[in-house]
């Protein structure tokens, strides 16, 4: 499955609500807000990924050439490619096939205040 995957990207998810008192809603009302999710700014596709390590990866936020916010890369479940499997085997039909997708499964722990 890993092998068929053609390239990873860097992605920026904006977090964002409408909601006034988010944090003590629903859950039903988050995801009627579109769990709370903005925007996802997807950059250019890296083809040679496979050497990376997703762990190791750091992030940074720069805004106009000062380093606001760094984090380190990983995933609270370890690899993200054990996520990229879960989502195959669970919500794709056998045989199916899958092009052209984005799945949303790393993470770098890069977040601030607004």
């Amino acid at each position: 499955m890993v092998a068929a995957i053609e390239g990873v990207y860097v992605a920026i998810e904006v977090v964002d609500t409408r909601i006034k008192q988010w944090q003590t809603c629903a859950e039903l009302w988050k995801l009627a807000d579109n769990q709370i999710n903005a925007a996802l700014i997807i950059g250019s596709s890296v083809q040679d990924w496979r050497g990376l390590d997703p762990a190791k990866l750091a992030g940074e936020l720069v805004v106009n050439g000062e380093v606001l916010v760094r984090g380190e890369g990983a995933h609270s479940v370890g690899d993200p490619m054990h996520l990229v499997h879960w989502t195959v085997m669970v919500f794709v039909e056998p045989g199916a096939e899958v092009v052209g997708r984005f799945e949303g499964v790393g993470e770098a722990k890069v977040s601030f205040p607004v």
